[in-house]
């Protein structure tokens, strides 16, 4: 087993027990709703990247979709004034950054 298939069959893990955390769903029920979803498909398509992140992320991705209908991610940066919800395979997971902007003035002190 690849390490990428390791990650996702941990993730995969996580998040049906989150969902019978949640839920109160025996097993088979958490299953069948997690391997139905477009997350877990999206999660399974090593082209999005989606096995790099964290279950608790993954599970809020599906928790979104299962609100909505359909995969919707925020945006990272909740002060641009480009803010908007997107479908999150609009983009790779991977251009996906925090913001940050330090200006020329600005220093960082780690004291």
């Amino acid at each position: 087993m690849s390490k990428t298939d390791q990650l996702i069959e941990y993730i995969t893990s996580d998040i049906i027990s989150y969902i019978m955390e949640d839920t109160k769903l025996p097993l088979p029920e958490a299953m069948q709703r997690l391997y139905t979803s477009q997350t877990y498909a999206k999660l399974n398509d090593i082209e999005t990247g989606l096995y790099r992140e964290s279950s608790p992320y993954v599970y809020d991705i599906f928790k979104s979709e299962k609100a909505n209908g359909k995969i919707i991610q925020e945006e990272i940066c909740p002060s641009s004034p480009h803010k908007k919800s997107r479908p999150i395979m609009e983009r790779p997971l991977q251009q996906a950054t925090a913001c940050l902007t330090l200006s020329s003035t600005s220093s960082w002190n780690p004291s």
